[in-house]
C-alpha cells in the first residue's frame, strides 16, 4: 500500500482472511474502499447457515488441501494485520470462530469487522436487503450499478421476456446450469460423482425426446471433466453461446447459480435441481419465487415438466 498509493482500492470479495487483513490496512491508512459484489447473492441461499450440501469425503479433502498455505501465508498475514492494526479481544474471537467456522463448513451470516469497505456495490436491488442485513451496511452506502453478465453473455434487450411470447414446448433442447458444487467441498465426494450425476440428467432428458445441454461452471476447466462428457455425448456450451442457446431450449434444470437468471430473464422455466445427490438442496428467493419455476425432487418426475 504504501508503494502503489491507491487513490482507492476495490474488493470483488471480502470474506477471506487474506481480504481482510488488506481491507484493516486500507482503513488504517485511511485509503477509501469498494466492494463490488461478483454475482446476484438473492439467486443463492446466503441467508441460510449451511446453503449447500456438504460432502464428507470432499469437504475434508477441500480443507485439507488449503491448510498448508492457510498455516504458513494467511493467517500468518491476517494475524501481523491483527496486530498492527490494533485489534481488539472481540476481533481476535472472530477470528477464532471462523477458522471453527470454516472447519465444519458453516455459512456465516454476519459479515466481521474487517469485511465491510466503505462502499458496496450490488448489481440489483435485489441484494441491498444482503448487503445491510450480512454486510454491515447502511442504505446509503449501497449502491445497485447494473449487472455486467447480460452483456457479457450478449443478452440483447429484445431477448428479455422472448420465451414468453411463444410456445416453447416445441423446442429440443434442455440446458442444465452447474454451479461448481464440487469445487467447495459440497455435494459430490469427487469428479466421478458429479459425472454419474449428469449421465443419469442425460439419460433422462434423452428418454424424454430431448437434448441435453451443459453450462460448466468455469472451475471444471482446470481438469479433464469437460472432455469425459463429451465422450458421453453430452453437449455443452459456454459463455459464447449460453444465450444462443436458451434460445431453443424448452426447460432449465439448474443448481443455485446467479446464471440461472439469464434464462429467467429470458422468460424459460427453471426447475431447482433436488434430486439425487443435490436432495434437500437451497436457493436464494429470487429463484424460488421465479413464477415459471418448480423444484425438481425426483429426476423421475421430468418430463411432466416438459
Amino acid at each position: 500500500l504504501e508503494k502503489e498509493n491507491p487513490s482507492a482500492v476495490v474488493f470483488l470479495s471480502t470474506q477471506t482472511f487474506a481480504h481482510r487483513a488488506f481491507n484493516r490496512l486500507c482503513k488504517m491508512k485511511n485509503i477509501p474502499t469498494v466492494h463490488v459484489y461478483h454475482g446476484l447473492m438473492s439467486a443463492l441461499a446466503v441467508s441460510s447457515a449451511k446453503p449447500y450440501q456438504r460432502n464428507f469425503v470432499s469437504y475434508f479433502w477441500f480443507v485439507v488441501s488449503r491448510l498448508f498455505k492457510m498455516a504458513t501465508k494467511t493467517w500468518p498475514c491476517y494475524i501481523r494485520a491483527l496486530i498492527v492494526t490494533g485489534a481488539s479481544l472481540k476481533e481476535w474471537s472472530r477470528f477464532f470462530m471462523d477458522n471453527v467456522d470454516l472447519l465444519v463448513g458453516k455459512n456465516r451470516l454476519e459479515a466481521a469487522v474487517d469485511e465491510k469497505t466503505d462502499l458496496c456495490c450490488i448489481y440489483a436491488d435485489g441484494d441491498r436487503k444482503h448487503a445491510i442485513t450480512q454486510c454491515g451496511h447502511v442504505d446509503e452506502e449501497v449502491v445497485s450499478v447494473g449487472n455486467p453478465d447480460l452483456p457479457m453473455f450478449g443478452l440483447m434487450e429484445s431477448l428479455i421476456g422472448s420465451n414468453v411470447r411463444k410456445d416453447i414446448s416445441l423446442n429440443n433442447d434442455v440446458m442444465y446450469i452447474d454451479t461448481a458444487l464440487l469445487h467447495r467441498g459440497a455435494t459430490f465426494s469427487n469428479g466421478m460423482e458429479f459425472i454419474v450425476h449428469l449421465a443419469l440428467t442425460h439419460e433422462t432428458v434423452t428418454k424424454a425426446g430431448k437434448r441435453l445441454i451443459v453450462k460448466l461452471h468455469p472451475e471444471h476447466f482446470r481438469t479433464n471433466l469437460p472432455e469425459q462428457l463429451k465422450s458421453m455425448g453430452i453437449v455443452l456450451c459456454d459463455n459464447s453461446d449460453f444465450v444462443s442457446r436458451l434460445e431453443s431450449t424448452c426447460v432449465c434444470i439448474v443448481e443455485p447459480s446467479s446464471a440461472a437468471v439469464i434464462p429467467a430473464l429470458m422468460g424459460v422455466p427453471l426447475l431447482l435441481a433436488r434430486y439425487d445427490k443435490l436432495k434437500g438442496q437451497s436457493f436464494g428467493e429470487m429463484l424460488v419465487e421465479y413464477p415459471a419455476g418448480n423444484y425438481l425432487d425426483d429426476i423421475n418426475e421430468f418430463k411432466m415438466f416438459i
